[in-house]
């Protein structure tokens, strides 16, 4: 029953996301703004959490899923942290935000890498590890090359130290 419930919460939270894709996709008609996308994340953590409080072996595949976004994210608050920046003050200093800049603000390009890195590379890895082909501590060298392109794409750092093409 408990899982009848995480599917239909995850396909309720699928359609209502991809129904405002339509006047999301860059160029976007409508802006969710930090207030959609932070709902949108807590609920996609809510699932994952109660996901993973039911099913345990699952802990490790859903952080992978979502390792994009928690290694961009962690980096850009170690780096503001280390330089002394206020973490509560808004920025744009993520590493997608970097990408986005050097890619002539090409929302598109950026997003549908990070897409097809979800699909291709951190899906298969997370299916294999939650369903036992893999041992858990295989989420290294899953999440390694993510690490990799946030450095790369410079998360946290300065504006002015945008990577050249």
């Amino acid at each position: 029953e408990a899982d009848r419930t995480n599917i239909f919460l995850a396909a309720a939270l699928g359609a209502s996301v991809l129904g405002s894709l339509a006047f999301n996709f860059p160029p976007a008609r409508v802006f969710m703004g930090d207030c959609g996308s932070g709902m949108i994340g807590m609920s996609i953590a809510a699932l994952c959490v109660k996901s993973a409080i039911q099913n345990p072996q699952f802990i490790i595949p859903l952080l992978l899923l979502q390792s994009i976004f928690l290694s961009d994210s962690l980096i850009t608050l170690l780096r503001r942290l280390v330089r002394g920046e206020p973490i509560y003050k808004a920025h744009n200093l993520h590493g997608y935000q970097h990408a986005i800049r050097l890619y002539d603000g090409s929302h598109l390009l950026v997003s549908g890498g990070l897409f097809l890195i979800g699909l291709f590379w951190l899906m298969p890895w997370s299916i294999a590890i939650g369903s036992n082909y893999l041992p858990v501590w295989t989420f290294i060298p899953a999440v390694f090359p993510i690490v990799w392109l946030c450095l790369r794409y410079g998360s946290g750092r300065p504006k002015e130290l945008d990577i050249a093409e």
